[in-house]
This record gives structure tokens, C-alpha cells and sequence, in this order.
């Protein structure tokens, strides 16, 4: 634990921030998730779900869940499957391995605490 007040301070700060931030990152997993299955379905629904995904990854960079470029980098990718650019095989894989490197980061910083 943290022997200073403003170091004490900070570390409480911080899992609040980690405990928020993993509500908000669920939430945009699950959306992009929706969005993914909607392409990969045909469903009717697919351009909303999309676009509801999209909207939550901005949310989240304004929120400093994400890199701005990482929410850039999703969207294009959902877009290019959208419109057949890219196959959904594709997206879900890139999609699987940025979610391994996530947790990977996560573990590692809660090793640190």
C-alpha cells in the first residue's frame, strides 16, 4: 500500500478507474459484438448495429477507455465488413487478438498494484 495521503489517494483512484473502466469496456465489447453477428447473419438490422457500435467507440474515446486510434481502427474494419470489403473471418480474428493483448495489459497492471 501507498505510505503518503496523495499516494493513498491516487491507488483508490485508480481501482475506481479500473473498476469503471472494465463496466465501459464490457458494454463496448458487447456492442461491436452485436454489430459483428448482425454482419455475419444479414440480418435487416445490421447498419444500426453498426452504427451503434460505432457511437459507443466514440463514447469511449471520449470516456479515455480507448485510443482514439484504436476506435478509428474498429470502425474501419466493422465499415469494411459492412460493405463486404473485408470478411467477417478476418474482423473476428483482429478482434479476438486485441482483446488477448487487452487482458494481457490488464493482468500485468494489476500484478503491479
Amino acid at each position: 500500500m501507498a505510505k503518503g495521503t496523495q499516494a493513498a489517494k491516487r491507488h483508490r483512484q485508480s481501482l475506481k478507474r479500473r473498476d469503471r473502466n472494465y463496466a465501459y469496456r464490457s458494454r463496448l465489447r458487447t456492442s461491436v459484438k452485436k454489430a459483428r453477428l448482425a454482419i455475419a447473419e444479414d440480418s435487416e438490422d445490421k447498419e444500426e448495429q453498426v452504427q451503434a457500435a460505432c457511437r459507443e467507440l466514440d463514447r469511449m474515446v471520449t470516456k479515455g477507455v480507448i485510443h482514439k486510434n484504436t476506435a478509428a481502427r474498429r470502425k474501419s474494419r466493422l465499415m469494411a465488413a459492412l460493405h463486404g470489403g473485408l470478411s467477417m473471418e478476418r474482423v473476428a480474428e483482429d478482434e479476438v487478438e486485441e482483446v488477448v493483448e487487452e487482458e494481457e495489459t490488464e493482468a500485468e497492471d494489476e500484478g503491479e498494484d
